[in-house]
């Protein structure tokens, strides 16, 4: 696990690197490719989190793509996938909700408890309410990586019985293998997908997790 993260960072970095080595006025595919990634994530932050939220492009940008490649790695031959462990979705998930939650004091101050504070209530519920919008909150961290944990860890395993199954079935008859094997390259292409929906899907968490911190809560 350990080594794959440091492979995963690597692999990051030398990706970007090679990608940018030679930045020109009219862009070749990969600079074209890297261009646009970085806008859709630019576009991805300032639709959800507003122009403050750019402040933190960096880190962003970089969750977006180290839980990709992650979820696309574990796909590959010989393969390992840190994100269909619970103990690593659940690290990052836990850090990001710590750090969003520094954020939101640090540039709201006290006013940042408003966010569990209902407005337009009876003051007899308000306790009531503020302690399932504490848990509610405290629960993003488990969500976050419940989800990513579970998306990923289904789809390989499903992935990884199937493989077993048209295997088998090929080494007895491969007529019978063909149609199953078609099916598990279809599941291939879905799980691709899949891999990168889950890190857009927790990038745009994120992000929305992000406003809470740096905007004034309006129930």
């Amino acid at each position: 696990s350990l080594f794959y993260f440091f492979f995963v960072l690597g692999l990051y970095f030398f990706f970007f690197a090679v990608g940018l080595n030679t930045i020109n006025f009219i862009p070749n595919a990969i600079q074209f490719f890297l261009e646009q990634i970085y806008l859709f994530i630019w576009n991805l932050i300032k639709e959800q989190a507003g122009k403050k939220g750019l402040e933190y492009y960096a880190f962003i940008f970089s969750l977006f793509f180290f839980i990709l490649f992650s979820n696309v790695l574990g796909l590959l031959p010989f393969g390992f996938t840190l994100t269909s462990h619970i103990i690593v979705t659940f690290t990052l998930s836990f850090s990001v909700i710590v750090g969003l939650t520094w954020i939101g004091f640090r540039e709201q101050k006290l006013k940042f408890l408003d966010l569990f504070v209902p407005k337009d209530v009876s003051k007899f519920l308000v306790p009531l309410l503020v302690v399932i919008e504490v848990i509610s909150y405290i629960s993003r961290a488990f969500s976050l990586a419940i989800r990513l944990f579970a998306n990923l860890m289904s789809g390989h395993t499903l992935l990884n019985i199937l493989s077993t199954f048209v295997v088998k079935l090929m080494n007895k008859s491969i007529f019978f293998g063909i149609v199953p094997l078609i099916i598990v390259l279809c599941i291939c292409f879905l799980e691709i997908s899949l891999a990168f929906l889950q890190a857009y899907v927790l990038t745009v968490l994120t992000c929305i997790y992000l406003n809470d911190s740096l905007h004034e809560a309006h129930h």
